[in-house]
């Protein structure tokens, strides 16, 4: 019996309703500017007051801006990010497959499937469940 878990069934339900994967690509790509930010403030040794000054933000910002959930990312500020880390601006730009196995990425399925109240018929509780015991 080929068993599947409940990511890689969301995974095959996106890919087949274009409204879920339009969400689905806009939650994605919010995750990762987020993680890219904060793996290049890590790899600089920085804490988000130090970069904060640096860019001449405040810390506030930096941590809204590596929340997955903020959506005002800025061309201007992603750039001074960059020039303070020597990232090339294209670092928090190219697409990246999330890591399956991220507690981040289960989170995300979930507020999408909680926003379309369907994953064949699932509640977003058993999807949790049907992941834990995946």
């Amino acid at each position: 019996m080929n068993q599947k878990n409940a990511l890689e069934i969301f995974r095959q339900r996106v890919k087949k309703n274009p409204k879920l994967q339009a969400a689905y690509n806009e939650e994605k790509e919010k995750y990762q500017i987020a993680c890219k930010i904060r793996e290049c403030r890590n790899r600089k040794k920085l804490t988000q007051k130090a970069l904060a000054e640096l860019i001449g933000t405040t810390q506030s910002v930096i941590s809204r801006l590596e929340n997955a959930e903020y959506t005002g990312h800025s061309l201007g500020v992603l750039k001074k990010i960059a020039d303070v880390t020597n990232e090339p601006l294209s670092t928090f730009i190219k697409e990246e497959e999330p890591r399956a196995k991220d507690p981040k990425i289960l989170k995300l399925h979930i507020r999408i499937s909680k926003e379309y109240k369907s994953f064949y018929g699932w509640t977003p509780d058993q999807i949790i469940e049907k992941r834990l015991h995946a």
